[in-house]
């Protein structure tokens, strides 16, 4: 808790967590529900990007260890310096990024993990627009992107209720400075 702006009244506090370690940087995450953190994929501490999803239950400050998908494709990409955002009582949004290869994650390859075994749906999570569908254009500014915003790494992602923004990132060549959004 504490008192927001101000002088006093917030501090740090270090909790004491058990289960598996789970040690990662360049990863993603978010709070899902009143008790779950989710962790998605990032860097372990040999630096070998991991395809993986952990989740603390933020009552007992438990770790556990939630299966991925691995029959067949399509399933999450491990990647390090996407982003995610939370959708409170939905699940974690997860976008962008930069693959095991260190290319660019495709903008199709977004996904809602929602925790526990249910992190399909094996589809995309933004399909192309009807008029781009139909074979019209798409991407002009003020109009829909094709599958997503382009491949980026280094994003910001915020979910209002059920709307994400995805905001700027780096394409491998250029800081963007572009806005998408998305209603689910």
């Amino acid at each position: 808790g504490g008192g927001g702006g101000g002088g006093g009244g917030c501090e740090w506090v270090e909790l004491a967590t058990s289960g598996p370690a789970v040690k990662r940087a360049h990863h993603s995450g978010g709070v899902v529900s009143d008790a779950t953190l989710l962790i998605f994929s990032g860097q372990d501490e040999t630096l070998i990007t991991r395809r993986t999803l952990s989740s603390l239950d933020l009552r007992t400050a438990a770790w556990s260890s939630v299966p991925l998908p691995t029959d067949t494709p399509p399933h999450p990409s491990p990647r390090i310096d996407g982003a995610a955002a939370a959708v409170r009582g939905v699940g974690l949004v997860v976008f962008g990024g930069v693959g095991e290869d260190f290319g660019f994650v495709p903008p199709a390859d977004a996904w809602l993990l929602r925790g526990g075994e249910d992190v399909r749906p094996p589809r995309r999570l933004a399909l192309p627009s009807k008029a781009q569908a139909a074979g019209g254009a798409g991407g002009a500014p003020d109009g829909p992107f094709p599958v997503g915003p382009p491949a980026r790494a280094c994003l910001g992602l915020c979910a209002d209720g059920l709307t994400l923004h995805c905001f700027g990132g780096f394409d491998g060549e250029a800081d963007l400075n572009d806005l998408g959004s998305l209603n689910l």
